[in-house]
């Protein structure tokens, strides 16, 4: 079984060396997984780019991906699943707020046609290091507008930590939105597909450095709106599986 692993990154250069490694590490120990690390890097400022290439000399499963301009997460992991080869691509992100771990907690929830996605908001899943008050109430907010206005009936959307199965693959065909509502697009357009999409509780830890600010949820709520008109257009049914 071939896993693909997708990392968008911007400016991690204080913690991708060490994910990439831990990741090579996680999966050495399982070695029915035969697993591809692709990075996918979005104009990063900081030496992220130059520290990847350092750790894919050693280690020919990494590649790395630059975007030209800078485009957002959903971009980079939309570009990220296109290159993937594997029978499966979980994408995640470079902090490992989701630890790594948890990818069992995924793999066992998932048949030939699931989509699998982490989930803080369920009654088992555990956070040991909180957002600040704002965010999550935000984030709780932002989940009952999803539900509401999308109809999709998951407690948790957001979090950067999904596995798909590679043909799935043609769900990113339909991904309009590069930034921070692409998850809740890309799960609209598999569930809309009829993909069976299981959601499962994990462990979660707050990474306080964060680049996501407080306009970034408002960007989320008007992508809401986004997906409704394009799904009014008929953008989402325009290709046939």
């Amino acid at each position: 079984m071939r896993l693909s692993v997708v990392i968008p990154i911007f400016n991690e250069a204080t913690v991708i060396a060490n994910t990439l490694a831990a990741i090579q590490r996680y999966f050495a120990d399982r070695p029915q997984w035969v697993t591809e690390i692709l990075v996918v890097d979005d104009c990063s400022t900081d030496n992220s780019v130059s520290l990847v290439e350092q750790v894919a000399l050693q280690n020919k499963v990494i590649r790395l991906l630059c975007n030209e301009t800078n485009r957002g997460k959903g971009y980079s992991i939309k570009r990220g699943v296109e290159e993937a080869r594997g029978d499966y691509i979980l994408f995640m992100d470079a902090d490992l707020s989701t630890p790594l771990d948890q990818f069992e907690v995924l793999w066992w929830a998932a048949r030939e046609d699931d989509v699998v996605i982490a989930s803080r908001g369920l009654a088992d899943s555990r956070i040991i290091r909180h957002q600040s008050w704002f965010k999550e109430r935000a984030a709780n907010l932002g989940n009952s507008v999803i539900r509401l206005f999308l109809g999709l009936p998951y407690q948790d959307t957001q979090c950067g930590f999904k596995l798909f199965p590679a043909r799935a693959k043609s769900v990113f065909e339909y991904q309009t939105i590069d930034r921070w509502g692409f998850d809740m697009e890309i799960l609209y357009v598999a569930h809309k597909r009829g993909f069976h999409i299981v959601e499962v509780p994990v462990v979660w830890v707050n990474d306080p450095t964060t680049t996501v600010k407080k306009f970034d949820y408002v960007v989320v709520l008007l992508d809401i709106f986004r997906i409704l008109y394009n799904d009014w257009r008929g953008v989402y049914n325009e290709k046939m599986w």
